[in-house]
């Protein structure tokens, strides 16, 4: 009977340690690439195809892309909205500037170019807002300059594919 105890004990910490590994391995990934949290999907803006993860919920919607330290110029937030609504964004928490692509309809309707990074220690009341043109129901979030780089215009088309 004390060598089967012996053995659970021993069976049970190594799953307990094997468990432990996981969720440090995880939780360090997770913490070098917080896009990770977001399932995938593709957004194409004109001719251009950007890996998105989706906002969806009140939850990420906040999140957004803080915490994300880079973006390749394919990747992005796809923020979609419950109804078209007018939108405002701020840059709380983000560590790299960006381009907001305001879409209605499959359309792009506004560009907010090159949103810059809020000055250090900046108090959440101080943060510059920036708004959308207009009502909404999408918003795409990608590296600053993207709209430059892919000449994005009002009017070009934008198709979600999830």
């Amino acid at each position: 009977m004390e060598l089967g105890y012996r053995s659970f004990l021993a069976t049970a910490l190594i799953i307990f340690i094997i468990g432990a590994f996981i969720l440090v391995y995880a939780a360090l990934h997770i913490s070098k690439n917080p896009m990770a949290l977001f399932k995938p999907s593709a957004v194409t803006v004109r001719d251009t195809n950007v890996e998105v993860r989706r906002a969806n919920t009140p939850a990420t919607r906040a999140k957004g892309l803080a915490g994300v330290t880079a973006l390749l110029d394919t990747e992005g937030m796809w923020f979609i909205f419950d109804s078209p609504a007018r939108q405002v964004f701020w840059m709380k928490d983000m560590l790299i500037p960006i381009d907001i692509i305001w879409v209605l309809d499959h359309t792009v309707v506004g560009v907010s170019k090159e949103v810059p990074l809020p000055a250090p220690g900046t108090p959440d009341a101080l943060l510059p807002t920036y708004p959308s043109p207009g009502p909404v129901d999408h918003a795409l979030e990608v590296s600053a300059g993207f709209a430059r780089r892919h000449s994005l215009n009002i009017g070009d088309p934008v198709e979600f594919n999830p």
